[in-house]
């Protein structure tokens, strides 16, 4: 009797495993007239199997858990997505008619973290499903063409010259002895011809947010860059599993889009062999993060090319090499979506698509914008002056409005206001008037802002000295020379009035504080290049350079070495979650635990809720 019933049993479970399926719904945001081709996905890869089901859409079909391709088709156009069937259904709802130059990644979740196993900030190896919302990635990288324009849309010319591509050092180049080339600049500002469809290269992360707050756009997360690049399956490499071959990726710097074989499952191009990318994660403690591979490591060193690979670094530094460029994406908002609700959305991409939206809508107010003036988020804050300003005389009122009530909005709409006026000179002649408005009121706080920006910017020569000229040197002079006899040099840079040799002078100084990046920021800002002596020793003397050395001790296998160097750095006055985290790496390879533990426990001081100390703390936790 009791193995009849084991019989039993194990026949229905058979039976239950052989019926077992998920549902799959395809559908469109507009309801267009398509069809759909559901194949079955060959593992990492691109490439698509047997046909599995087919259909107008909406499709529904009912299939084994698995990596699948649905090809989507209306007219002439077939647009191809990759799904993973988890044992739960799953809805598939596309765009197929995304912006020019993008294309769509629907809403799902995705394997994250299964990249490149190493040093420098690199993710583990355990693969975590997480979950994005929809949005857009763009085809192509920037390229020098798009980036020129961005500058030329630039009024002043002091500001302009903030975000000119640049590349004073390269890490790779410095160890070998060399200088960085004349071709890798751009000279006296201006696009050299040749290069205009190279990818932009030379920019630092502040510099990639400026390009696509100007352009209604704006940089991927982490994970949504991972997801545009490696689809669902948690595969290493844009196109797989597999590495390329050696004759599929150009190894010198050229134009976008001559790599049909670098392409990921949603259809971007030169993921791993263009340039890499910067990434802004809202809620990192200011670190950005590049991602992606680039043509100075295509031929050698296959760990850049993964798409788990990636390098942190403050979002204010200078870039140190001449690979980092930048590829735009937008978040998706299905048309007739609640604006009220997107505009509330906790993710600040989602709200800058809905504000766009609500500021072209008929019937739309300035009080309407006004609020957004004051979002957590400073591109959302810039968006929102860049719609008032578009709306002509009353836009401008409410925007002058809201920064004369020297409340804290007051002082985030100002914020705003600046960066979008550095498109508009009338406004910025607006604004200095209104620091005198404030100025004679005794409005200090909001008063003393506009003072230095307008100090600063009068030193370019602009129509606004008229208002401020020679009254606000006098009085903003004795502020830089006191911040900078104080040490305080971040304050000292607010005060600027010679923009050469005041910038040259925070240069020194912040050499002496071994401030390699902060040393590039200060000439840049003077409009000058160092010398290569000069940048050799400051290199190996600053900080970065010492974490730089580290990092190679750690990837020889040196990790007392490593973990010496990782410690001192992460006991000095600069702070930062990356000297934590890879002493607590050095020490788990050392076996020492209890260290790594406790390691972990100063990175979450420094930053909290890191998904790299998480990962860590697990691996401890599970004896990896």
């Amino acid at each position: 009797m009791r193995a009849r019933w084991i019989l039993v049993a194990w026949a229905v479970q058979v039976a239950s495993l052989a019926t077992s399926a998920d549902e799959l719904v395809v559908t469109t945001w507009r309801g267009e007239a398509a069809t759909a081709v559901v194949r079955k996905a060959v593992p990492a890869s691109n490439d698509a199997g047997d046909e599995v089901a087919r259909g107008t859409l909406p499709l529904k079909a009912d299939l084994p858990t698995g990596s699948y391709q649905v090809a989507v088709t209306a007219g002439d156009t077939t647009t191809t997505f990759p799904i993973k069937l988890a044992g739960a259904p799953l809805r598939l709802e596309v765009d197929l008619a995304p912006p020019e130059g993008f294309r769509f990644v629907p809403a799902g979740a995705f394997v994250y973290a299964n990249g490149y196993d190493g040093p420098r900030l690199m993710r583990p190896t355990d693969p975590v499903t997480m979950h994005t919302g929809a949005y857009y990635v763009a085809t192509l990288e920037i390229t020098n063409r798009q980036y020129a324009a961005f500058l030329a849309a630039i009024a002043n010319p002091l500001e302009r010259r903030r975000y000119v591509p640049r590349v004073f050092f390269d890490h790779n180049l410095a160890q070998k002895g060399e200088r960085i080339p004349d071709e890798y600049l751009w000279p006296g500002g201006e696009l050299p011809e040749p290069i205009a469809q190279h990818p932009v290269r030379g920019i630092g992360c502040e510099d990639a947010i400026a390009y696509a707050s100007w352009a209604g756009l704006r940089l991927a997360s982490e994970p949504e860059w991972e997801k545009a690049a490696r689809g669902v399956d948690g595969r290493q490499y844009p196109w797989g599993d597999l590495e390329a071959p050696t004759d599929e990726l150009r190894r010198d710097y050229h134009a976008v889009g001559l790599h049909p074989f670098d392409r990921s499952p949603y259809g971007a191009l030169d993921v791993a062999s263009g340039v890499h990318e910067w990434t802004y994660t809202p809620g990192r403690a200011e670190l950005a993060a590049v991602k992606g591979g680039s043509f100075e490591h295509a031929a050698n060193e296959k760990k850049f090319l993964t798409c788990g690979w990636r390098m942190a670094m403050p979002i204010g530094a200078e870039p140190t090499g001449t690979d980092k460029g930048m590829r735009v994406f937008a978040s998706a908002l299905a048309p007739g979506a609640d604006l009220a609700a997107a505009i509330a959305s906790p993710d600040y991409g989602v709200r800058l698509v809905a504000l766009a939206r609500r500021a072209e809508a008929a019937g739309s107010t300035e009080a309407e914008l006004v609020p957004l003036l004051a979002d957590p988020e400073a591109q959302v804050r810039a968006a929102a002056a860049r719609c008032l300003l578009r709306r002509g005389a009353p836009g401008r009122t409410a925007l002058l409005g809201a920064i004369e009530q020297g409340t804290p909005t007051g002082g985030e709409a100002l914020d705003a206001a600046w960066r979008a006026a550095a498109f508009e000179d009338p406004m910025r002649e607006e604004l200095t008037a209104l620091w005198l408005r404030l100025s004679e009121r005794g409005q200090t706080t909001l008063g003393e802002e506009l003072f230095a920006r307008a100090a600063r910017d009068c030193s370019a020569d602009w129509p606004m000295r008229r208002y401020v000229g020679i009254r606000a040197h006098g009085l903003i002079r004795p502020r830089f020379e006191a911040a900078v006899a104080r040490g305080e040099l971040l304050l000292a840079a607010r005060f600027v009035t010679d923009v050469e040799g005041d910038n040259l002078r925070l240069a020194n100084a912040w050499a002496g504080f071994k401030s390699f990046e902060h040393v590039l920021r200060a000439y840049r800002r003077a409009g000058k290049a160092p010398a290569p002596e000069d940048l050799s020793r400051w290199y190996e003397q600053s900080t970065r350079g010492s974490l730089d050395r580290a990092m190679l001790q750690a990837a020889r296998g040196e990790h007392e070495a490593a973990a010496k160097r990782f410690r001192k750095l992460a006991e000095g006055r600069v702070k930062n979650v990356a000297f934590h985290l890879e002493l607590a790496r050095s020490l788990i390879a050392l076996g020492k635990p209890d260290e790594a533990r406790e390691a972990l426990r100063q990175a979450d001081r420094v930053e909290p809720f890191s998904v790299e100390a998480s990962m860590l703390r697990e691996s401890l936790s599970s004896g990896k």
